[in-house]
């Protein structure tokens, strides 16, 4: 996903919107994120600060069988003033407001399971007697645009067309920066029947102070394969930390990375709660859903299609365990052995040293 600032020709946004950025939620799979100084284009949030960089992100996909619906969050390190960011995305995509607390849930059963050792290896205390282990405007003919509304602060307009080149001029035209770079890309998601999404801060919202993040959006459309689009990060400037969490009826495996090369690894496969996906029920009627979650870093280099997945051959829970080794009983008998030690260097001196005037004495009678 790669987004872009405005361009300077553009309305200026004010300095006091997202200053504490953290968090831009979006949805899709692809955003054009391009600073303002034109250096760090990444899969990410926009940026008006050269030094600030996005460090990965997060997306829950949930797939009922014949509609997929994604929820994203991108990580940054820094604020920024000004927003805006281009995503394929299907036709006929559906666009609201989706909730963070599905992504922190779905993290949270996520997470490794810990299990604690005793290590009885002799060694004296070190100050932490607990270590971890290792875990396992008008626009050209060949641009339509479909529809302009407006979602919480967020501004989106949807392009479809048959000319990517076409397409990045009528970008250019309202706006954005010029990324004809991106014509490539572009053309596949277009030859795919995709749309682009384009999506700006509101005027209102540019004055809002955000707390950190911004609502996360969710986008909804038909489909028979899940999909993860992810190409346009091939044109990142850095890598960056991916986790899909895959939300279905049964264990969902990833039928096509995105990058072969750096194929994201398996980080957990079992039930959760449906409510913990923003669910009422489960798909089969019950209160659960199977997560299939997914992580690695990727760099952009190593980018050259979308992720794919398709249901497992069979549902084999799994989970990461995180070993805690307890050093304590080692260094305790470390102590017990080294106080043992220096007592006998103390005694054993003084009983021969007895034990030979004793038998001195003995001698001289």
């Amino acid at each position: 996903m790669i987004a872009t600032a405005p361009r300077r020709g553009a309305p200026r946004r004010s300095p006091t919107a997202a200053l504490r950025l953290l968090l831009v939620l979006a949805l899709s799979g692809a955003l054009w994120l391009v600073p303002r100084p034109a250096a760090a284009c990444a899969c990410g949030a926009v940026v008006d600060n050269a030094d600030s960089h996005v460090t990965g992100e997060t997306s829950v996909l949930t797939w009922d069988g014949s509609r997929e619906t994604i929820t994203m969050v991108m990580s940054m390190d820094a604020g920024a003033d000004d927003l805006a960011w281009i995503m394929p995305a299907p036709a006929g995509t559906g666009i609201e407001l989706g909730s963070t607390d599905t992504i922190v849930d779905l993290r949270n059963d996520s997470l490794p399971r810990i299990e604690y050792v005793k290590d009885w290896t002799p060694r004296l205390p070190d100050g932490d007697s607990r270590r971890a282990s290792d875990s396992v405007g008008g626009s050209d003919d060949a641009v339509r645009v479909e529809s302009s509304t407006t979602v919480g602060p967020f501004d989106v307009v949807t392009l479809s067309g048959d000319d990517a080149g076409a397409l990045t001029t009528w970008l250019v035209d309202n706006g954005y920066p010029d990324r004809s770079d991106l014509v490539g890309p572009f053309q596949d998601y277009l030859d795919q029947g995709w749309r682009i999404l384009a999506v700006k801060l509101t005027p209102q919202a540019a004055d809002e102070s955000f707390d950190e993040a911004l609502p996360p959006m969710s986008l909804s459309f038909d489909t028979t394969e899940p999909v993860y689009p992810i190409r346009l990060s091939s044109m990142a400037a850095a890598d960056q930390w991916v986790s899909l969490y895959v939300v279905a009826a049964h264990q969902m495996d990833i039928s096509r990375q995105a990058a072969p090369a750096e194929p994201l690894e398996r980080l957990f496969s079992g039930r959760v709660r449906a409510s913990d996906a923003g669910l009422e029920t489960g798909f089969d009627g019950s209160d659960q859903v199977w997560l299939s979650a997914y992580g690695g870093r990727l760099s952009p280099g190593a980018i050259t299609d979308d992720y794919a997945f398709a249901r497992a051959t069979s549902d084999s829970p799994y989970q990461r365990v995180h070993t805690v080794i307890d050093t304590s009983p080692g260094e305790h008998l470390g102590l017990v052995i080294l106080v043992t030690l220096g007592l006998a260097a103390v005694l054993v001196p003084v009983v021969i040293t007895v034990a030979v005037s004793t038998r001195r004495r003995g001698a001289g009678r």
